[in-house]
């Protein structure tokens, strides 16, 4: 039997290195373009494809080291970040493993669900609660704009770590992971 572990860890490697990258496209300012006052919450997308592509505990742990990344770049309600991309990854490698296929369709899906969860919430704890007013305009304009233009360009992300599985994995593994 061939060992794999070199491959496993370059893979893993890889999947970091792009959620770094992600991460600092994220939280740069002007590094990734503003639609009106929508940002794009990169991390969201690529934590549900690792989920989906990679099962649910790669989903787990990346879903945890992108949210670290983002809670320490971002001030206030630390850990919410950490624990809601931790669930997102987990869940979606566990939809994809009992009931889901693994098509981009079924990223789209279990990102648009996890981004306007997350958008409500972060909206609901960071605005409405603290402030005391319900200011709706910010949650139309920046946490419902944001939902849309992170939702959108999924299945590119989808594509790209895709293209990173299929690039350590030999093809007899895909063949057998795919009946």
């Amino acid at each position: 039997m061939k060992y794999k572990g070199g491959r496993t860890a370059a893979k893993q490697i890889s999947l970091t290195l792009i959620l770094v990258l992600g991460a600092v496209l994220q939280n740069t300012e002007g590094a990734l373009p503003v639609i009106g006052q929508a940002r794009f919450f990169v991390l969201l997308p690529l934590v549900a494809c690792i989920g989906v592509l990679e099962g649910d505990m790669s989903g787990l742990v990346f879903g945890a080291l992108a949210g670290a990344m983002w809670d320490v770049c971002d001030l206030g309600f630390d850990g919410f970040r950490a624990f809601w991309l931790a669930l997102t990854g987990c869940v979606a490698g566990i939809l994809v493993r009992f009931r889901l296929r693994e098509k981009v369709g079924t990223a789209y899906a279990i990102c648009a669900v996890s981004t306007l969860l997350y958008c409500l919430l972060d909206w609901f704890f960071t605005v409405s609660i603290p402030l005391g007013d319900k200011n709706f305009s910010k949650l139309l304009w920046f946490y419902m704009g944001s939902f849309v233009y992170t939702v959108i360009p999924t299945g590119l992300v989808y594509l790209a770590v895709r293209a990173v599985r299929n690039a350590f994995s030999d093809s007899i593994d895909l063949a057998a992971k795919r009946s």
